[in-house]
């Protein structure tokens, strides 16, 4: 495999860590509540299809909805982003999703539940692509793929957390007597709201506007960033308009396709897994299937810490994208063929740890391959791999109906991550350059 070493610009240890230790605590705070306030559904559903007459297909067509509304919006929404500033607008993206999230409690047929899924999906786009962009801001490369690591331990965390935070909410709790999924839904969007609000008053846009760096240290992520970008002067520029063209945008955006569908059908589909193959005798309560759709999760984060702080010390090789990416498309298409309960968690805790992993290094790949217009780029990006929960949901949920079984759907999200990982070598192939000693952080 190939090494991908254009720039080994890098932080002083002390720096980077104080940087992290300034950004990591609420960006990971703001994606744990993004993550649940998208899964949350596939907890509701275990309760919430039966209530209000939804079939396995129509949830899943409703999932769909969400992804439609941000797609739509999600490039004009981090070009504003770049405008405005991260706090102005990531701001507002929280609070309108926080609303939009605990009206969702509202939903009383299928027609409402894809109303509000769309809307959703409006409210939040730009959100991860904006984080992505304000990476870039204040990271080199180096010090980026550990932060974007660490950013991504957000999703198992928010899962190994909310699974059974949402089901205890569903089966104790009842506010101003709605059931309890809806009081569910209620309740948790409420914290984006009030992050919301914090991301406004504490969150600077840029190393320059940050008091409680001093001018030396400003001066060093100056340096860095600028040596990192002489230092790619081989990568093709895009502008905002010809990132639309740019063969690599495309090809990166459909790795990432790859990715979101894996993360998608395990996040929205897992609790109905558990529910299908663990509750043989009909005896598991909400909160007990939201105790064993948070194993993978608690897998995960183990495995994205170990492996993050290994691809730190090391050269950004291009294995560190693809070998997750495989253990994950296999794990996934063997899951469900197994017979016990334990083997089947065991390979989607494997397939969830492998697709985190991957995403953790795969945004490596626009920061290297694509400059000057990132917040465009990303934004493209994102939006391409998002498109896959258009088509995963309404997929796995059919194929779910029509079969009886999670084994074809399951197959085919995993050859599409196969198929992404094979397109990750052929771009690897576009970046040539020769490879330097590295030094490892301590």
């Amino acid at each position: 495999m190939l090494e991908i070493s254009p720039c080994q610009a890098g932080l002083s240890p002390a720096l980077s860590k104080k940087l992290c230790w300034r950004f990591a605590p609420l960006l990971v705070a703001i994606y744990m509540v993004n993550q649940m306030d998208r899964s949350n559904m596939g907890y509701a559903s275990l309760v919430m299809n039966k209530e209000i007459h939804l079939s396995i297909a129509q949830y899943g067509t409703g999932t769909s909805f969400f992804f439609v509304g941000y797609i739509l919006c999600e490039i004009p929404s981090n070009i504003i982003l770049s405008k405005l500033g991260a706090r102005i607008w990531l701001s507002r993206i929280m609070i309108s999703w926080g609303i939009i999230s605990s009206i969702s409690c509202l939903v009383n047929n299928d027609k409402s539940f894809y109303i509000t899924r769309f809307i959703l999906g409006v409210a939040e786009a730009g959100f991860f692509p904006g984080v992505m962009y304000f990476l870039t801001v204040w990271f080199p490369s180096r010090d980026r793929v550990w932060f974007a690591t660490i950013f991504t331990m957000a999703i198992p965390a928010s899962g190994m957390v909310s699974a059974p935070l949402s089901t205890f909410l569903m089966q104790h709790v009842s506010i101003m007597g709605l059931s309890g999924w809806r009081s569910m839904l209620f309740l948790e969007g409420i914290p984006a709201i009030l992050l919301g609000a914090t991301v406004f008053f504490v969150l600077p846009d840029k190393p320059e506007r940050a008091r409680w760096l001093t001018p030396a240290e400003k001066a060093e992520i100056r340096r860095a960033l600028c040596l990192e970008s002489s230092q790619e002067d081989e990568i093709q520029s895009v502008s905002g308009k010809s990132a639309l063209t740019d063969t690599r945008v495309w090809l990166i955006g459909s790795v990432y396709f790859g990715l979101n569908s894996t993360l998608i059908t395990i996040l929205y589909f897992i609790p109905q897994v558990v529910n299908d193959f663990c509750n043989v005798s009909d005896n598991l309560t909400p909160l007990q299937i939201g105790l064993f759709s948070a194993l993978p999760f608690i897998a995960s984060i183990v495995g994205m810490w170990m492996w993050g702080r290994y691809v730190r010390q090391r050269h950004f090789h291009i294995a560190f994208i693809v070998r997750p990416m495989l253990v994950s498309a296999l794990s996934l298409a063997a899951a469900p063929w197994l017979p016990s309960a334990g083997g089947i968690m065991t390979l989607l805790s494997m397939s969830t740890t492998g697709c985190l992993c991957a995403i953790g290094t795969f945004w490596q790949l626009p920061a290297m391959m694509v400059k000057h217009d990132q917040a465009a780029a990303l934004a493209l990006i994102t939006s391409i791999g998002v498109s896959s929960g258009i088509v995963v949901g309404s997929f796995v949920g059919g194929m779910r109906e029509t079969t009886g079984s999670y084994n074809i759907p399951f197959c085919v999200i995993a050859a599409c991550m196969g198929a992404s990982a094979f397109v990750v070598l052929f771009l690897a192939r576009q970046v040539r350059t020769p490879v330097t000693a590295a030094t490892p952080d301590r």
